[in-house]
């Protein structure tokens, strides 16, 4: 049992290690890795490796090739506009519950200081704090909203609007 405890936070750990890589833009579009590469990096066999690969191609985000490698998948075309359109029916939802029902002030502080946030950002050019800066207050609108589903379903977008972002 303690085996496959180990294997899964082993494989888990690769997953958000890859993920990251793909996501911060390091692992470019087209790129070729290896399971190997990923393992010896995050210094586990290649076991956890397969896992999280299979992972991230149920996510689109790798696409497997046996005995070759994984390559990170391209945005596919039209996905940022989907995304967006996603993004705006739910920010819109959230914003008008808000008016309607009204913000706490802890949730308005919140969002006072993620404002403040991308400001900082901008203002040093930071432009990958920026990016984070602002998904966190477009997330942080949503949440203010209280509608628990649609906090959910919006999270499922945080990792394609962050990849595009980049």
């Amino acid at each position: 049992m303690a085996s496959q405890t180990g294997r899964s936070s082993a494989a888990q750990t690769v997953y958000s290690v890859t993920k990251e890589l793909i996501l911060s833009g390091e692992l470019a579009a087209g790129t070729l890795i290896s399971e190997g590469e990923i393992a010896e990096r995050v210094r586990v066999s290649r076991t956890p490796v397969r896992e999280a690969f299979l992972r991230l191609e149920s996510e689109e985000l790798l696409a497997l090739h046996p005995k070759r490698g994984a390559v990170v998948v391209p945005v596919p075309p039209g996905e940022a506009a989907d995304v967006l359109e996603l993004r705006q029916a739910l920010e819109q939802s959230a914003a008008e519950r808000i008016v309607r029902d009204g913000l706490t002030a802890d949730r308005e502080g919140r969002l006072r200081e993620l404002i403040a946030a991308q400001r900082e950002r901008a203002e040093a050019g930071d432009v990958h704090g920026f990016a984070a800066a602002d998904e966190a207050f477009h997330r942080g609108i949503v949440e203010a909203s209280g509608n628990r589903l649609a906090s959910r379903f919006y999270s499922t977008l945080g990792d394609r609007q962050r990849r595009m972002s980049v």
